[in-house]
């Protein structure tokens, strides 16, 4: 395998590289005033072309991508950025689509993934926590869940549908249950159930729910510990809290959300025994309210003496007002439809 790197401004080499795919031939090689060099290739268009760029003669320095752009079949011209100050050596890298694991960046996101969107992303920058499209999944979590980056997708309709934090002595089958009210299909990348103390207004829990795959219209996921797998009907999805016992806090007050970490999102949200409007979970840049309209009596709480859930009723109710939404019910049904 053969490399074309060139010294920047005076004259061009043909040098071997330390890299996996073919080198290109040279149709053309400009430089700006400014540094900016463009290279021109025949490209081929089962494949893209990274162009990168080493500042050291006897390339000790790290490789680093300048551009990754699709091949076209025809004639292409490949950029860099602006160098005025040093010199360069570049090579451009031609690598088969068929490649889907490559990430020149670093960034998570594949290249051939990247070169899907060029108004959007940037193969040789790492643009993994932005949000090309504004909605609560960041670039990276848009890859992850196989969902489009330029387009807003609501996932909206995930909601937390039962909540069990206290039982009659050691809590052994607490439990969350997750709910998709949607009609579609909700992958769970990116999605995470945090826990508040409301002592502190600080998270001592995070559960990562993408390990649960996709939430299916109308399905439930439950999280609690290995106990409540008994009690579950088929095809609910499951996944454990970290500890077997005691891993809710009980209240006055304490609460939970529904949160997308890489944007600082909050998908859906609870406190009980009283409000709490300044959960700090980490990694978000500001506090956020856990009461959705009005909070929840702080009368009503889940017995520690007889069995009992707080429930959406009617199962799923969701009016963004938590005093409408939750009350409690004598039948806890984790997996199943919200009972009175």
């Amino acid at each position: 395998m053969k490399a074309i790197p060139v010294l920047i401004p005076v004259f061009a080499l043909l040098l071997p590289a330390p890299f996996s795919g073919a080198a290109p031939d040279f149709t053309d090689i400009t430089r700006n005033p400014d540094g900016t060099m463009h290279l021109g290739i025949a490209s081929r268009a089962d494949a893209y072309y990274i162009l990168w760029r080493n500042s050291a003669a006897d390339f000790s320095a790290a490789w680093t991508a300048e551009a990754v752009t699709a091949g076209t079949g025809g004639a292409l011209t490949i950029s860099s950025g602006t160098n005025a100050a040093s010199r360069g050596y570049y090579r451009v890298e031609e690598v088969p689509l068929t490649e889907v694991t490559r990430d020149a960046d670093g960034d998570g996101m594949p290249d051939v993934f990247e070169i899907q969107y060029p108004a959007c992303l940037n193969g040789a920058v790492d643009d993994a926590a932005a949000n090309c499209d504004g909605d609560p999944r960041s670039n990276l979590n848009e890859f992850l869940a196989g969902t489009n980056p330029v387009i807003a997708e609501s996932i909206s309709g995930l909601v937390i549908n039962e909540v069990d934090y206290d039982q009659a002595g050691t809590d052994t089958t607490e439990f969350v249950e997750i709910r998709n009210n949607s009609a579609s299909p909700i992958p769970l990348h990116g999605i995470h159930l945090g826990l508040i103390n409301g002592a502190n207004n600080a998270e001592y829990g995070r559960i990562n729910l993408g390990a649960a795959g996709t939430l299916a219209a109308g399905q439930y996921l439950v999280v609690g510990p290995p106990a409540v797998t008994g009690t579950l009907p088929a095809g609910v999805l499951f996944l454990p809290f970290p500890a077997t016992t005691n891993a809710i806090q009980n209240g006055a007050p304490d609460g939970l959300a529904l949160i997308t970490p890489a944007n600082s999102g909050l998908l859906d949200a609870m406190s009980y025994e009283g409000a709490i409007t300044a959960a700090e979970f980490a990694g978000f840049a500001a506090p956020v309210s856990l009461v959705e309209g009005t909070a929840i009596a702080a009368s009503l709480a889940d017995s520690n003496s007889t069995a009992g859930s707080f429930i959406r009723l009617p199962n799923g109710a969701d009016t963004n007002d938590n005093s409408l939404d939750w009350s409690l019910s004598v039948t806890p049904t984790p997996g199943a439809a919200n009972l009175p």
